[in-house]
């Protein structure tokens, strides 16, 4: 995004006109709605395993695709933070709910 960067520079020192300032906007825009996936973008979520409310039942770690998760059975397990995928199969089969999504797009509410 070269061009953004240029309009970024020519705003910071004052001598952007109009017309670049529109077009800086038209392209925020476009960014926005077509490379970043904001609120719902799983690429930037992490899920982590509450060691207090984890009954190492294992089902998380047997339904991983990609065999990111590790532990015991009856003890709290972990996820591998450099294999997950973030595809959320964890998170949505825990009968405890013991699985977090850390997504710093969201809302606190």
């Amino acid at each position: 995004m070269p061009r953004v960067k240029v309009l970024l520079e020519k705003v910071s020192r004052g001598e952007a006109t109009k017309d670049e300032i529109s077009e800086l906007r038209d392209l925020a825009q476009l960014i926005q709605s077509s490379a970043l996936c904001f609120e719902t973008c799983t690429g930037v979520a992490t899920y982590v395993i509450d060691p207090e409310q984890c009954i190492g039942c294992t089902k998380c770690a047997r339904n991983c695709p990609v065999g990111a998760i590790r532990g015991t059975i009856k003890q709290p397990h972990v996820i591998d933070q450099k294999k997950c995928v973030k595809c959320g199969t964890c998170f949505n089969g825990c009968p405890k709910h013991a699985i977090k999504e850390n997504n710093p797009w969201q809302k606190n509410t």
